[in-house]
């Protein structure tokens, strides 16, 4: 088994498979007994939920909403730390530029240029990772965004992303291999 490096994703992702786990096994108590249901969900939801098709609605329906907030939880600590890293790779940079450039480079401010400081969304980044990791890992990391966005703006695009067919700790693992060639 592959082991998450990055200890933020690894404890957002050790959050989550227990998440994970706990919601898989009540859903298992749920189809063995409807009663069950009454017992962890509000009771609004338990009455309507008397008939077995609206309970397996509901149950997918929370299976399919927790993976969504899986991959926008694993993206924003992913976002956290690429961030981080950034901001201090941009400071050194504008340090080493600002102590070691010509008057000339000054006077047009091309430094400030050259160096951007106020990236602050990760399709910049995304931008900018561009030839500095692999193709697969940035081709990942765009579908995941993808998925993030549509989920995290409430699905109203026109058409709803590629359909990751991975799971938590793929997600997560892809992530990590990000942040580690990044190194």
């Amino acid at each position: 088994m592959v082991m998450i490096k990055n200890t933020h994703l690894e404890e957002t992702l050790n959050h989550l498979i227990t998440l994970e786990n706990i919601i898989s096994k009540e859903i298992r108590s749920i189809h063995g007994n409807r009663n069950h249901l009454k017992k962890i969900v509000p009771n609004s939801i338990a009455e309507i939920s008397k008939k077995q098709n609206t309970t397996l609605k509901f149950t997918d329906k929370l299976k399919s909403t927790f993976m969504e907030s899986a991959v926008i939880a694993l993206l924003a600590t992913f976002e956290k730390v690429l961030f981080v890293k950034y901001l201090e790779t941009s400071g050194h940079l504008r340090s080493v530029v600002k102590n070691h450039s010509d008057t000339s480079i000054s006077f047009y401010k091309s430094r400030e240029r050259f160096i951007k400081s106020d990236v602050d969304k990760l399709h910049h980044i995304i931008g900018i990772l561009d030839g500095h990791i692999s193709a697969d890992n940035l081709e990942r990391l765009k579908e995941i965004k993808e998925n993030r966005d549509y989920f995290s703006h409430g699905k109203r695009f026109p058409s709803p992303p590629r359909s990751m067919n991975f799971e938590i700790r793929e997600i997560a693992i892809n992530l990590d291999l990000i942040l580690q060639e990044l190194k």
